[in-house]
């Protein structure tokens, strides 16, 4: 008779048999399918994410200062990555499933590139709504939102379709804003008491961006003048006094907002202007105050300010 022998520690030999066996492999539980749902209840949650899109898409574009801007900003990007993840785990009809991953997926990239877009707003690349809203519907993911758009509303083998998209910025071939650039000297805001002031103010803009210098007085804005990059410019009537000035420049000037809408600074002279009018033999003696616009950071003469400082009529 063969007898088979397994000693302790000893590995088993030709033959003989062991009553271990190694553990089964750990398997994850597979991910159960978003439940159906009647085709009003997927329509309605469908009309209630364009809303909330919508509705943070307009902030975004009602934005005058890069501040306000990139909160906004910054909250539709939380809105469209919140709406991915409804999308991708919700109830769905299953006639629209693959519609519905596109969805998702979409609106997930659409989230990341709002926040991509908040960076350049932050370092005052973008500064106004109308501008943001021009890269927004030019976006990368804007083709492919738009297809889910269309494809939900084309009959499936069903005969179901459903409304989504409302909430997206128009097609660029739609886009009809033009840059704009403001003429040199031109007076936006006047509040000079007419014939109370002899003082000049001289503007001289030595960057490359368009300015509007701005004078106040006690917070009131009295006066706004554009200057053109290279260019000088000129204001008379200045009442005696001691003045606050500031600016701000930048390209692609929103007339609506009194704002630009791109590569935007905002600064203080932080030396009052001061006028005064002195008799002098054969009339009078008036100040002539320069103000000078250069490229690059604040200087010893300048101090950036928020976007909210700046003084509005």
């Amino acid at each position: 008779m063969f007898v088979c022998v397994v000693l302790a520690g000893c590995s088993s030999l030709a033959g003989c048999t062991s009553s271990e066996r190694p553990a089964p492999a750990s398997q994850a539980a597979p991910v159960p399918p978003p439940p159906e749902q009647p085709p009003s209840a997927y329509q309605d949650r469908l009309n209630l994410m364009d809303k909330e899109l919508g509705d943070a898409l307009a902030l975004m574009g009602q934005a005058r200062d890069p501040d306000t801007l990139e909160q906004a900003t910054l909250a539709a990007a939380s809105v469209a990555s919140a709406e991915s993840e409804r999308t991708r785990f919700g109830p769905v009809d299953p006639a629209v499933a693959q519609a519905n991953t596109a969805l998702a997926d979409s609106l997930n990239v659409f989230g990341q590139e709002l926040g991509y877009l908040s960076q350049q707003v932050h370092a005052h690349e973008i500064c106004t709504g109308p501008a943001v809203m021009d890269m927004v519907a030019t976006a990368p993911s804007m083709p492919a939102l738009r297809a889910v758009a269309s494809g939900l509303a084309l009959p499936g083998a069903d005969g179901r379709t459903y409304r989504w998209g409302s909430s997206l910025p128009a097609r660029p071939a739609d886009l009809s804003r033009p840059s704009v650039q403001l003429d040199n000297g031109a007076v936006l805001v006047d509040h000079r008491p007419p014939g109370q002031g002899d003082g000049q103010l001289e503007l001289d803009n030595q960057s490359t961006d368009g300015a509007v210098v701005l004078l106040s007085r006690t917070g009131a804005l009295m006066l706004s003048m554009a200057v053109a990059p290279g260019q000088k410019a000129t204001a008379d009537g200045i009442p005696d006094g001691d003045y606050e000035v500031d600016y701000t420049s930048g390209s692609d000037w929103d007339a609506k907002l009194g704002a630009f809408g791109r590569s935007c600074t905002f600064r203080r002279f932080t030396e009052p202007a001061s006028f005064r009018t002195t008799p002098a033999e054969g009339g009078v003696s008036y100040t002539v105050h320069t103000v000078v616009i250069q490229s690059g950071p604040a200087d010893a003469a300048t101090v950036d300010i928020p976007p909210a400082q700046l003084p509005h009529q």
